[in-house]
């Protein structure tokens, strides 16, 4: 039984077949890495918010369409429900900046208004100051863990002064952990809830006009049936709340925190963040799928490489050993090469920190690699491959008779199925996700370049309302004229990739009240030339009035030539024009029905819209310049609208990056294991060849033999998955109104990079043993 634990000949196997070695574990290491990476991020995701002491009993309030109420309404829901126990309006900024002053020094900050009873409800630990009293008054802030160390170098900063826009100057009464694992974006300062009238003068405790401001957090009493009001509150809302009267929104949703994050309830006003959890049902399958390939792809190599090994295990079985102790020393072996392999893995995990985190936008949580439960899966793992791949060579082997072996006539009855049938599973696989990686490209690129109604090339967008005051936004104008790739520089209110005013009001369509939601713009005719909008009839109004777009007529069944039309019963618009159609934000999302109106002379917007020509980087690292010298030293937050479109298709252009990241995984360790198998392939062909060779078959004609072999396989493969792909590619792109057709040239030139990266593969092996001297092969038999 000592031999059995004697792994010193295995080793010296090892070293001798340096090849099968490398290509062992490091196909299998970096097969793990990205199993791990999806592991993390799978167990993160599924987690969020559930650190929440009380997420089971926290609710957020919307409507069917949103998270998201008036200010006025969760002060009016613990008024009225005795179920409630607190209540904590939340206005959640998240990415949006604020400027903030530190003695003479000047920055950006992320920005949430939070009710005083924020630490109530969530969990989030304060490292500094009290949770009962840190936003009690409205001359109090705290600031995040990241943030005290950013501006003060330490975390000890309770009594600090800082002012964030112009309000007072406020003291610094607690440190808070960043906000991490939980639907609340991260933010560098929570500053308290009434001070968002400072930074909107609507907004306040008795606001109810501004529906989609707020998120309305609740905490419900112990075994308390608040989330069964629904019903309930919307008959209430109906009575005195304008959102539920005109019957825009015609339902109450509640959901818990605990479930909050996977709903995919969520707006861009919200700022809450969502999970998918479809894309990770999607990255779940792909990380098993990469598993299964790279464990069979590890099995597969370790029965190819014990047929090198075959004759020193026939020996052992003559010289005494038992099938058993046989069978032990192949499984302990094998082990031994997955835990080398499972290290390596978890060392290049942590090394790759930084590309998954931008790979699926997020931040990682790394620790969960020392995590028990996490240990002993990566045990359970090492022992179910590790027996797995040494207990079928091993009974492979075994099964034969020793006397067999040392004659020869076990290598010619190897008819090699295992390898044959994983060569096409390689093959299959990969052409599978190379398709879905290539449609997926194709579409999203698609979508992002449709035709939108606007121009959006070159042109970049700065918000300044609130920021920098209106001389310096007339300076900044100015001084961006004389910038030499600065073509045009527009004001506006708005603009179609980061939104407008929404105006809902009710119209009367013959009889009949309609709501109707218009998007107002106001802008100067630089910015209106910018985008490239027409004016396709310009009635030549005199008074006040608006523009519409084609979309607004229809919607309200007016003629082209109608003068003016009535909303909310005696609110008359005049109808200065008709402009031509846009969509705001991407080419999925409707053409709303706008109201469009120029700026008065002199007068300012919110953005400030810049049309860029030559170098678009570099001209906005000079914008940067300037504005970072006429703000006082603010860093400057604008987007290429270009950009914007693109980000709204984040998560599919992130499906698309993971895909064909796996993708090159895929084809990685296919070409490793074709390399492995097709020189264990050829190796059992020698013989043969040097036969075929004796009998008068030329080189270039074994060759052609072989290397067709391999293509057959690939052929295999295409003709299965084919069908595979066009079903559920078909099926994906059918969720998309604008789309790409599944057109045959996309199978061929996948099926022909596939047969081209097997023909790369094999033909140097297939040349070297079509032209190998055939005398050789023979004197070994």
């Amino acid at each position: 039984m000592k031999n059995i634990y004697n792994l010193k000949s295995f080793y010296t196997h090892l070293l001798k077949n340096k090849l099968y070695t490398s290509i062992e574990i490091f196909g299998f290491s970096v097969s793990l890495i990205f199993v791990f990476f999806i592991g993390i991020y799978t167990v993160q995701e599924l987690s969020t918010d559930k650190f929440q002491t009380k997420a089971d009993r926290i609710f957020i309030v919307g409507n069917e369409d949103r998270p998201t109420t008036a200010a006025a309404i969760a002060y009016k829901l613990k008024e009225r429900y005795p179920e409630i126990e607190k209540v904590c309006p939340v206005v959640p900024s998240g990415s949006a900046s604020a400027p903030i002053s530190v003695a003479d020094r000047k920055l950006n900050a992320s920005v949430m208004f939070a009710d005083s009873t924020f630490f109530d409800l969530f969990s989030f630990k304060l490292l500094e100051g009290d949770p009962n009293t840190a936003l009690v008054s409205n001359n109090n802030v705290v600031i995040s863990q990241s943030f005290a160390k950013k501006v003060f170098g330490s975390t000890t900063v309770l009594g600090e002064r800082i002012q964030v826009g112009d309000s007072a100057t406020l003291i610094i009464s607690g440190v808070v952990e960043n906000l991490l694992n939980s639907a609340l974006p991260e933010s560098d300062i929570i500053l308290p809830w009434r001070l968002m009238k400072h930074f909107n003068n609507n907004l306040d405790e008795y606001d109810l006009a501004n529906a989609g401001s707020t998120v309305t957090f609740v905490l419900a009493h112990k075994d308390s049936d608040f989330h069964l009001k629904a019903d309930n509150i919307k008959d209430w809302f109906k009575t005195f709340y304008w959102f539920y009267k005109r019957e825009i929104a015609k339902e109450v949703r509640i959901e818990s925190l605990a479930d909050y994050y996977m709903t995919g309830w969520s707006d861009e006003n919200s700022s809450l963040r969502t999970g998918d959890r479809s894309f990770v049902l999607i990255l779940m399958f792909v990380g098993i799928l990469i598993l299964i390939f790279a464990i069979l792809n590890y099995i597969n190599l370790s029965i190819a490489q014990s047929g090198y090994r075959y004759k020193e295990m026939a020996m052992r079985r003559l010289l005494g050993s038992s099938r058993k102790e046989l069978i032990l020393r192949l499984i302990l072996e094998s082990t031994s090469l997955v835990l080398i392999s499972v290290l390596v893995s978890t060392l290049l995990t942590l090394s790759g920190k930084t590309f998954v985190n931008e790979l699926l936008d997020t931040n990682l949580d790394f620790s969960l690699l020392y995590s028990p439960i996490w240990l002993s899966i990566q045990f359970v793992l090492i022992l179910f491959v590790g027996c797995l791949s040494g207990w079928l060579p091993a009974f492979i082997i075994s099964a034969v008779e020793p006397i067999e072996i040392v004659r020869g006539s076990f290598r010619r009855k190897t008819k090699m199925v295992f390898s044959k049938i994983f060569i096409v599973f390689q093959n299959l696989i990969t052409i599978i996700m190379l398709s879905a990686s290539l449609i997926m490209i194709l579409q999203i690129n698609h979508l992002i370049e449709a035709p939108l109604g606007f121009n959006s090339k070159n042109i970049y967008d700065i918000y300044v309302d609130g920021i920098i005051s209106e001389d310096q936004i007339h300076t900044f104008r100015n001084e961006l004229r004389t910038l030499p790739n600065v073509k045009r520089v527009g004001f506006t209110n708005g603009s179609p990739t980061s939104g407008s005013n929404n105006n809902t009001v009710q119209y009367n369509n013959g009889g009949k009240k309609i709501n109707i939601g218009f998007q107002e713009y106001s802008m100067d005719k630089e910015c209106f030339e910018i985008l490239g909008l027409n004016i396709l009839q310009d009635n030549q109004l005199s008074g006040e009035g608006k523009f519409v777009n084609t979309e607004a007529l229809r919607q309200m069944n007016l003629p082209k030539d109608a003068n003016s039309f009535t909303v909310d019963d005696n609110t008359k618009i005049n109808i200065a024009g008709i402009i031509s159609d846009f969509h705001e934000g991407n080419i999925l999302d409707k053409v709303p029905p706008i109201l469009f109106s120029y700026f008065k002379p002199n007068e300012t917007g919110w953005f400030i819209m810049i049309e860029i020509q030559g170098d678009p980087f570099k001209t906005q690292k000079e914008i940067a310049v300037v504005y970072e010298r006429i703000s006082g030293g603010l860093s400057l937050y604008g987007s290429f609208m270009d950009k914007k479109i693109e980000d709204t298709f984040q998560s599919q252009i992130r499906l698309a990056k993971i895909i064909s990241v796996f993708t090159g995984i895929a084809i990685l360790i296919s070409i490793l294991g074709l390399i492995a198998m097709s020189t264990y392939f050829i190796q059992q062909k020698e013989k043969e060849i040097a036969i075929r060779k004796v009998f008068g078959s030329t080189n270039q004609r074994i060759l052609i033999q072989l290397v067709r072999t391999f293509l057959m396989y690939v052929l295999i493969a295409f003709i299965i998955a084919t069908p595979i792909v066009y079903y559920f590619m078909g099926d994906w792109l059918a969720a998309y109104s604008y789309r790409i057709d599944l057109s045959a040239w996309i199978f061929l030139v996948v099926g022909f990079f596939s047969a081209l990266v097997s023909f790369v593969v094999v033909v140097f092996q297939s040349w070297r043993a079509s032209n190998s001297n055939p005398v050789k092969n023979l004197k070994s038999e």
